[in-house]
């Protein structure tokens, strides 16, 4: 048996979108839940082998990687430019 692709044009005006879209934070209730407990493992430094065990809500969560973003941005936007 010989099989083959079959190619079938789309009607005019049907939109075909061919990545599913993957569900938003906002459409599942837990997830989208500002005050669930989060726990993460950050590295000790000066160790290879040491992790902190870190417990925030997903709020603080956000609000830490808003932070630290924009303290990168002020960093890069104050450092001084070659030949000033």
């Amino acid at each position: 048996m010989a099989f083959g692709i079959v190619s079938v044009p789309a009607m005019a005006g049907e939109i075909i979108d061919p990545v599913p879209q993957r569900p938003s934070v906002a459409d599942d209730p837990i997830k989208g839940d500002p005050n669930r407990l989060i726990c993460r493992r950050e590295p000790i430094l000066g160790s290879r082998l040491g992790t902190n065990r870190r417990c925030m809500t997903a709020a603080e969560w956000a609000q830490v990687r808003l932070d630290n973003r924009m303290r990168i941005e002020r960093a890069q936007k104050d450092r001084p430019t070659m030949g000033q």
